[in-house]
C-alpha cells in the first residue's frame, strides 16, 4: 500500500493491527517517537494499560545458551514499580517461547546491596518479590554485577551462592544508557546475532534498529510471530 506521508503510513499500519488486519507491526525508516505516537493512540492505538518495554534475544559465541537483554530502548531510568512491569512483560515472553522457569539477573555495579546505588536496592527488593511469589515464573537475583550474572567461575572467585550467577536467562538493566552500550557491544565487539520487539502492546512489535543487519530484521519477525503464539 503506497502512502508517501510518513506519519499516515503508520497510522494505517497501526490501524490495520488494531482491526486485525495484520499480526505483527514493525517499524521501518521512520523515527521510533512517530511509531509510539500512534501506537499509544487512545481511539485505534494498540494499548493494553501495560507498559511497553525493549526485549532482544542474544545468540553469544562465549555464552552457552541464548540470553535477554531488557530494557534497551524504552524505559530510560525506569523506577521499581516500573522494573516489575519490565520484568513480567519478559518472562511472559519467555514463557511463551518455552522457558518455564527462566533466571533473572538483576544488574548493578556491585554485588551487595548499596544504599547510594539505587539498581542495588531495586535488585534486592525485586529478588525478595520473586521469593514471596509477589513476581511469578521465574528466578529472580540480584543485585549481580555482569561478569557474575554470565560467568560461574567469576560468581565462585568472589563467593557469590545463586541460581542464576553463570546461568542467567535474562538481564534486567538498571538503565537504558547501560542496556544500548551492551547491546550495541555484543553485535559491534562481540558479533551477536540478535533480534528484538516490544512488549506490553496488543501485539508484538519488530522495533530495530536503521543500523541492524537484513537478518537481524528478519529473526526480530520471527521472533514477534513466537511470542504472539500463545
Amino acid at each position: 500500500m503506497h502512502e508517501p506521508n510518513t506519519e499516515m503510513s503508520v497510522e494505517m499500519a497501526v490501524r490495520m493491527v488494531s482491526e486485525k488486519q495484520g499480526d505483527v507491526l514493525m517499524k521501518g525508516m521512520v523515527g521510533t517517537s512517530t511509531l509510539l505516537k500512534c501506537v499509544l493512540n487512545k481511539e485505534w492505538g494498540l494499548r493494553t494499560g501495560n507498559l511497553l518495554s525493549h526485549f532482544a534475544l542474544f545468540e553469544v559465541d562465549t555464552y552457552h545458551k541464548v540470553i535477554a537483554v531488557t530494557d534497551v530502548a524504552m524505559n530510560i531510568a525506569p523506577n521499581l514499580k516500573e522494573k516489575i512491569a519490565i520484568v513480567n512483560n519478559s518472562v511472559a515472553c519467555l514463557n511463551r517461547l518455552g522457558y518455564k522457569i527462566p533466571k533473572v539477573a538483576v544488574l548493578g555495579a556491585v554485588e551487595m546491596v548499596n544504599e547510594n546505588m539505587e539498581a542495588t536496592l531495586h535488585a534486592a527488593l525485586l529478588s525478595k518479590m520473586n521469593q514471596r511469589d509477589q513476581i511469578k515464573n521465574c528466578i529472580i537475583d540480584g543485585p549481580l554485577a555482569f561478569d557474575n550474572a554470565v560467568s560461574l567461575i567469576s560468581a565462585q572467585n568472589k563467593g557469590i551462592k545463586s541460581e542464576v550467577a553463570g546461568d542467567t536467562d535474562l538481564l534486567l538493566m538498571p538503565d537504558i544508557e547501560v542496556g544500548n552500550v551492551l547491546y550495541k557491544s555484543l553485535v559491534f565487539f562481540a558479533k551477536a546475532k540478535v533480534a528484538s520487539i516490544i512488549l506490553g502492546a496488543q501485539v508484538p512489535i519488530v522495533l530495530t534498529s536503521r543500523s541492524d543487519s537484513e537478518q537481524a530484521k528478519f529473526d526480530s519477525i520471527l521472533l514477534s510471530a513466537a511470542a504472539s503464539r500463545w
